[in-house]
């Protein structure tokens, strides 16, 4: 359940923050369906929170299994904007996987997975039964089996405004890599000059995955550095989930969940720093 919630932290110059401090609920369990993707943007002197609506009431209005939507928040009040902002109608198939908004060249984007989540033999299957072989497939792809899901690359998109819809421009393959890596979840951000191009975090696929990174040189083609930040093996962990990466004074902070051998349902937030300098010096060369 990924019911977003705005926190707050601070730390001396240079720390990460640990001590995350509640502010408020932006959005709670809905009667149906489910939230998930919440993310997070400070543009123009405003905070905004996006998080996506998955067979919701109001996803399902707009003719859509799965929308995404957004608010603003002032003084501790959400504000919702009017409408949706990224909408896709099918249920087999989605391109606004895990968004990341930001503003490329001035021109407001948002970046998303797009992901197939079943053969296209399933199609026809109804939501009911496709349920049920969803189950099943979720066992074979945690064993290591067969991977339902396939991951098409990063879709773009574009808007005149971080408050209104935005469309789907296409799609781009990430390069490089493992082989055997299904993307799943990523995180953008730019470095201290934005000369060097657009970054990402990148979750490998959706079981066992590494914590991998990619550049892009013209905001569309993206491509993984050979060598993973972070893998399973690395942190003794059995699990990872949502990086997020952010560069504050010059200081490369990489955030991700994972879960441990001795409580499967404790999900722990970590974070790894290093100077951004040194960062690209032992993992960009």
């Amino acid at each position: 359940m990924e019911n977003p919630r705005l926190c707050y932290s601070d730390a001396p110059e240079g720390e990460p923050p640990t001590d995350w401090k509640f502010y408020c609920i932006i959005r709670e369990q809905p009667e149906k369906g489910y939230n998930s993707d919440p993310t997070l943007l400070v543009e123009g002197g405003r905070m905004y929170v996006y998080w996506r609506e998955n067979y919701t009431a109001r996803a399902r209005s707009l003719g859509a299994s799965r929308a995404t939507f957004g608010c603003y928040v002032e003084n501790g009040q959400v504000h919702d904007l009017p409408e949706a902002l990224l909408m896709d109608e099918h249920r087999h198939k989605d391109r606004e996987v895990c968004p990341t908004f930001l503003s490329y060249q001035g021109v407001p984007r948002a970046y998303t997975m797009d992901i197939r989540f079943c053969s296209r033999l399933m199609y026809r299957l109804s939501e009911k039964w496709a349920r049920r072989v969803y189950s099943f497939l979720e066992w074979t792809e945690k064993l290591g089996l067969y991977s339902r899901t396939r991951s098409h690359g990063i879709a773009i998109w574009e808007s005149p405004s971080f408050e209104g819809r935005f469309q789907y421009r296409k799609t781009t393959r990430i390069r490089g890599g493992n082989h055997l890596y299904q993307p799943w979840h990523m995180d953008l951000f730019f470095p201290p000059r934005e000369e060097e191009g657009l970054y990402a975090v990148v979750q490998s696929s959706r079981n066992k995955p590494d914590i991998c990174l990619a550049r892009s040189g013209d905001g569309e083609q993206f491509r993984l550095y050979k060598r993973p930040l972070v893998t399973l093996h690395s942190i003794g962990m059995k699990s990872l989930y949502k990086p997020s990466a952010v560069i504050v004074d010059g200081m490369f902070y990489l955030f991700y969940t994972a879960r441990g051998n001795d409580d499967d349902k404790l999900n722990r937030l970590f974070v790894a720093t290093m100077p951004w300098d040194e960062f690209k010096k032992q993992v960009i060369a």
